[in-house]
């Protein structure tokens, strides 16, 4: 399997990408009637984003993926790699659980809209994305170092 091998640092770095480029799109793109802008308001940052929102964002057009299944899939990059962060150099059926959790529950939260039991509007666009988004951070290695945690407790 082809892997990319990071160190702590750049990970942490793509992660916050990956979160802070998923949040801008939300909140430059995105309804005002989203919750986060009553957060933002709360904060005294609705001036600035209506600024962005009206003279930035507003003078290009972007692909409907990138506005609405793009942000998303982002914060779930963002998930799996500060998992990947917190069991860095340590392999675990622990890490796989959680680092599977995140992108489980959007896949599963995007079929549950799609078979009405959950509310939503299904899209099959949303699905691809959150499927090969979620695949991306599986190519993330913390180098050929790996410990096991059994292991790293016996020299404590």
């Amino acid at each position: 399997m082809l892997a990319i091998y990071f160190n702590r640092k750049s990970t942490i770095v793509i992660a916050q990408l990956s979160l802070y480029l998923g949040l801008g799109i939300y909140l430059f793109s995105r309804s005002s009637t989203l919750l986060m802008f009553q957060w933002a308001d709360s904060l005294g940052m609705s001036a600035s984003i209506n600024f962005v929102r009206i003279s930035v964002i507003g003078n290009y057009q972007f692909p409907e993926w990138i506005l609405f299944s793009l942000p998303f899939a982002l914060l779930v990059i963002a998930y799996m790699l500060l998992i990947n962060v917190l069991w860095w150099g340590f392999e675990s059926p622990w890490h796989l659980f959680w680092l599977s959790l995140g992108p489980l529950m959007a896949i599963v939260s995007e079929l549950c809209q799609w078979l009405h039991f959950i509310q939503g509007t299904f899209d099959m666009v949303d699905l691809i994305v959150l499927v090969i988004g979620s695949m991306i951070p599986l190519f993330f290695r913390s180098g050929p170092e790996k410990k096991t945690i059994a292991r790293s407790c016996h020299a404590y």
